[in-house]
């Protein structure tokens, strides 16, 4: 989808996490959701991709960070074509706002 950073719009990556992707997960209906309805925000530094999603709480972190970060990643620079990804997942209480 993306050649390079530098034509990467976030509203794109935006609009793609919330439909595509999330629906490549509509083998589990909560992850599918939460990927639709939480916050997600999408930065570009250093050709870098930084992906911070948040999720209702710690178990729902911990669970992501230990069974299925690596193929979130995965999925995402398989659909958006970016090679260079920096995902986060915090919980809401880690939320600046």
């Amino acid at each position: 989808m993306f050649t390079t950073m530098e034509n990467t719009n976030t509203a794109t990556l935006k609009q793609l996490w919330r439909t595509t992707f999330a629906d490549s997960f509509s083998d589990r209906p909560r992850l599918q959701r939460a990927l639709k309805e939480n916050d997600v925000f999408f930065t570009i530094q250093n050709d870098i991709l930084n992906i911070t999603f948040y999720v209702v709480n710690e178990a729902q972190q911990q669970w992501i960070q230990i069974k299925i970060q690596d193929d979130l990643v995965e999925q995402f620079k398989r659909l958006s074509g970016v090679e260079s990804i920096e995902f986060k997942v915090l919980s809401e209480n880690d939320h600046p706002f």
